[in-house]
């Protein structure tokens, strides 16, 4: 049975707003009979001046207990760009404090708003309560008449503890609001220490009304050195009149689960329908469902769909 991972993630740069906002979500798990059990309790504060989040989980025994918590602060803000730090907090299943990371972002803005520099640089707190450096990224953005285009760099001290770039990711958006292409590839070190392509993404993605529809190609670098077809999705979402939205995303692999492939470059099969409904809860809540409908291995139709997880999220969780 595959598993699947519930991943938190929180924007590098939010946009703060004036007033307090609040939001507590619980996530909960379905195991293959249908039965519910709850995953964490994410409960976050945003305001003018930062941010904080808490992540809990309930152990066997019935007890809170804290996995991970993250404060953001505001250090400088102005119309040339700011500077957020960010202190994260991750703790044992006993709730003992395990590791702290300290990150400090700096943006730099161009006057188009869009174009600009992002640097994020990550620190590890040590045995003896110093923070060292683990990881710098920059991203930098520029927008012209034909694209947006987006560089980013990936260093990590080296064995002499000198910054070294250990991966690039280059992004290139074209197209209108209607329709946009999207090539994103990501190059790291080959072994003999050359950046050499390793992963590419590109994504067609098109608006009609309510509907819009996204095509992703994925490719990885194989063997020959040749970048090959390794995946594909197609995902549709529909925002319906109630203020609720369905998304089907269908999952392809270059071989079907449970089938063996003699490589790469072969026609994309159907793994997995993966459908995602959102609907809005009183104020501004938002309960969100994930479920999944697998081929049967000797038909290759889809089978019945199984709910994985439910987020139901109280407080202001929709824009």
């Amino acid at each position: 049975m595959r598993t699947y991972v519930l991943f938190l993630s929180i924007a590098v740069l939010p946009v703060w707003p004036q007033e307090t906002k609040e939001s507590t979500r619980s996530v909960y798990t379905y195991d293959a009979s249908g039965r519910r059990s709850a995953a964490y309790d994410q409960a976050s504060v945003t305001g003018a001046g930062g941010s904080s989040q808490s992540q809990t989980v309930t152990d066997i025994h019935g007890r809170k207990v804290q996995l991970e918590s993250s404060e953001e602060t505001v250090l400088s803000d102005g119309p040339e760009g700011r500077v957020v730090e960010r202190l994260v907090k991750k703790f044992d299943p006993q709730g003992r404090l395990a590791g702290q990371e300290k990150v400090r972002i700096e943006e730099a803005k161009e006057a188009d708003g869009v174009s600009g520099t992002v640097r994020a640089t990550v620190y590890d707190r040590d045995l003896n309560g110093h923070f060292a450096l683990r990881e710098r990224t920059t991203t930098t953005t520029n927008k012209d008449a034909e694209a947006l285009r987006a560089e980013t760099l990936v260093e990590r001290p080296n064995v002499n503890g000198e910054l070294d770039t250990q991966e690039r990711k280059v992004s290139v958006t074209t197209g209108s609001e209607a329709a946009t292409l999207q090539d994103i590839t990501v190059y790291r070190k080959d072994q003999h220490g050359a950046m050499a392509p390793a992963v590419r993404e590109v994504t067609q993605t098109t608006k009609e009304g309510d509907r819009e529809v996204a095509n992703t190609s994925q490719y990885n670098a194989a063997s020959t050195g040749r970048m090959e077809l390794a995946g594909q999705k197609l995902s549709q979402t529909v925002k319906n009149p109630d203020g609720s939205e369905s998304q089907v995303v269908d999952v392809f692999g270059t071989h079907a689960p449970g089938q063996v492939s003699s490589g790469y470059n072969k026609e994309p099969k159907l793994r997995e329908r993966q459908l995602i409904e959102r609907t809005p809860g009183p104020d501004k809540g938002l309960v969100e469902t994930f479920s999944v409908q697998r081929p049967a291995l000797e038909s290759g139709r889809l089978g019945p769909a199984q709910k994985i997880s439910e987020t139901v999220c109280q407080g202001n969780c929709r824009p």
